[in-house]
């Protein structure tokens, strides 16, 4: 931790209502240090985070999946319009035309839908992402106190230091 981290931990009050981690901590020096609680990197929030991965994923797919029928029906229209002496020209009747058109509106409305919904399912990763972020910060730190207590044996200054810790990561979750 950074001087300026550990004065503010310094400055801290511990409070009662994080005792259940500095207890996680003690039990941890009690059992010779097998425990290791705050190691393991994965948090509450990956699953959620490869839920959300993979809406905005299906939504781009879905997306570019309208793209390319726009585009057919684009070259459909624009080839019924070219001279007849051309090799692709295909004449459309004007009910043919009609229906192209009334398609292409369509997949144009439907691929609006799936942009708007792609724009909910980013969003709704940042947030994800964002409480995976402080999930892990918070357990890297926790870990950090852990490690400098093994090293120091200074128990107010774990117990200060996690306050700060849980503290801290309550000011970025509201920030």
């Amino acid at each position: 931790m950074s001087l300026v981290w550990r004065e503010q931990i310094w400055g801290t009050e511990p409070q009662q209502k994080h005792d259940h981690v500095v207890e996680n901590i003690l039990r941890d020096k009690a059992d010779g240090w097998r425990h290791d609680y705050y190691t393991d990197p994965s948090t509450g929030y990956d699953v959620h985070v490869a839920r959300a991965a993979a809406e905005v994923q299906q939504h781009r797919i879905q997306i570019k999946k309208y793209e390319v029928a726009l585009d057919k029906t684009t070259a459909r229209l624009e080839a019924s319009k070219k001279e007849p002496k051309e090799p692709e020209v295909k004449k459309l009747t004007q009910k043919e035309a009609e229906a192209l058109e009334a398609e292409y509106i369509t997949l144009y409305k439907l691929k609006c839908e799936q942009l708007v919904l792609l724009d909910g399912s980013q969003k709704t990763l940042q947030e994800m992402e964002w409480k995976q972020y402080l999930q892990k910060k918070r357990l890297a730190l926790l870990q950090t106190l852990r490690n400098s207590f093994m090293l120091d044996g200074d128990a107010d200054y774990m117990r200060r230091g996690v306050t700060w810790v849980e503290e801290y990561i309550a000011r970025q979750r509201n920030a």
